[in-house]
């Protein structure tokens, strides 16, 4: 049973709303809707997991050369081929220089970084010594990322490999973890409207969100993340989806944005 937390005295670096037991009653406790979370933590299991009406025919080739210009390709003991970006700056992560926007398939990570057409969409991230890694896979997402919100704050971090996006006692560690207000989490720049101290206390404030999940009300959609009408309560209108756009190839991704329309490359 998730016990529900709340907010410590003497937060010195910001002043955020307490979120009371009351607000929470709303809320069923998440229960993970596959096999159990022990079968997800094993490191045989397939770093992707499947996702409604989902092409599958990237390959390595598709990122190798791509990537080689924004990062290097390393050998790694426990992942093999990896990717990591270089010129990032000091206290980089995934998935924080973007917004999150709505779509048909769920939350649309939009990146503002070059590489992001591949690693925010297609496998995994992981977090060794040498700082973050990205493991190739080969099933689009809208993003491959956890979730965890309250009734004030929305948060996500990257999954790492063999993590099912449906875990929810997904392993802590505060610095891979985005929190923004709930009132400013569509389509706003990430790197603007998030925290930037005191993680650790809202994610206690807060309740895992995985596929499917009944939570405040509404259930959460298929890859996760806050039901659209709890965000929608949230900043007093209705978000209507983007349409994606494909493209040909990842330059073609600096188009003219469109208001409603996201390009994306999604080699299928």
């Amino acid at each position: 049973m998730i016990r529900y937390l709340t907010l410590a005295v003497g937060f010195s670096a910001m002043v955020l709303p307490v979120a009371t037991q009351e607000s929470f009653r709303e809320a069923s406790e998440p229960s993970a809707l596959s096999d159990g979370d022990a079968a997800f933590a094993r490191p045989d299991v397939n770093v992707d997991m499947p996702g409604p009406g989902v092409g599958n025919s990237a390959t390595f080739e598709t990122f190798r050369e791509a990537l080689a210009p924004h990062g290097e390709w390393l050998n790694d003991p426990d992942y093999g081929q990896v990717w990591r970006p270089t010129h990032i700056q000091p206290g980089w992560r995934p998935y924080y220089y973007g917004r999150w926007e709505w779509t048909d398939e769920g939350w649309l990570w939009v990146s503002d970084e070059p590489f992001g057409w591949a690693s925010y969409h297609y496998g995994r991230w992981a977090y060794g010594s040498s700082g973050w890694i990205w493991v190739p896979g080969y099933q689009w997402a809208p993003a491959w990322v956890t979730w965890r919100y309250s009734p004030h704050y929305i948060g996500w971090a990257p999954l790492a490999p063999g993590i099912s996006v449906y875990m929810t006692s997904y392993p802590v560690n505060y610095s891979w973890w985005s929190f923004v207000p709930c009132t400013r989490f569509v389509g706003v720049p990430v790197f603007r409207a998030a925290f930037r101290g005191g993680t650790r206390l809202v994610f206690q404030q807060t309740l895992p969100a995985p596929p499917r999940a009944r939570l405040f009300g509404a259930a959460a959609p298929a890859w996760g993340g806050p039901a659209r009408p709890f965000v929608e309560d949230r900043i007093g209108r209705p978000i209507p989806p983007v349409r994606l756009q494909a493209v040909g190839s990842p330059s073609a991704l600096s188009m003219e944005v469109r208001p409603g329309v996201v390009p994306i490359y999604r080699p299928e």
